[in-house]
């Protein structure tokens, strides 16, 4: 593989081949598949966000109520 010997050759990667190596199957396999976690990213964004803006909910009620309208988006 041309790649991994020119990743490998590197002077500041040295380690940036290795992993290459050892993560190559998982890189292939998620071209193949395009499976990813934006959705959940996507979520916990929006939950975070509404936390931030609401500086504390005085109980967990409150904040599940707050979080529930947006994760039908």
């Amino acid at each position: 593989m041309k790649l991994l010997h020119w990743i490998s050759g590197i002077l500041f990667w040295p380690r940036c081949g290795i992993m290459f190596q050892k993560y190559l199957r998982q890189i292939l396999m998620s071209f193949r598949h395009w499976i990813t976690n934006a959705l959940s990213g996507g979520l916990n964004c929006k939950i975070e966000t509404i936390r931030k803006r609401a500086c504390g909910f005085r109980n967990r009620t409150h904040f599940k109520i707050a979080i529930f309208p947006h994760s039908l988006d």
